[in-house]
């Protein structure tokens, strides 16, 4: 593999002082790194997952809320919630 001459001394030196052979260090570098990438991959996935799940179950809630309170309802923008107005009759 081709390198620049100090990048050649940064990685023998780290595999010195690991005890393994400069081949074996680079190799095991580029492993590190594409588990770390396939990771970061899944992670990403899930995160989306998770969005879509949240926004699933604020909908949900939201919808049975509507349901539950009708056109009675009366949001507190403070306290971030719905009541339910008391009819006067």
């Amino acid at each position: 593999m081709r390198m620049p001459k100090s990048l050649h001394a940064e990685l023998a030196e780290a595999a010195e002082n690991d005890g393994v052979s400069l081949n074996t260090y680079i190799v095991t570098l580029l492993s590190k790194r594409s588990v770390q990438h396939a990771i970061m991959k899944k992670i990403e996935r899930m995160e989306g997952a998770i969005i879509v799940a949240n926004a699933r179950i604020i909908s949900d809630a939201a919808s049975k809320m509507d349901t539950t309170l009708g056109e009675e309802r009366t949001y507190l923008p403070a306290s971030n919630s719905y009541f339910r107005s008391e009819r006067t009759n």
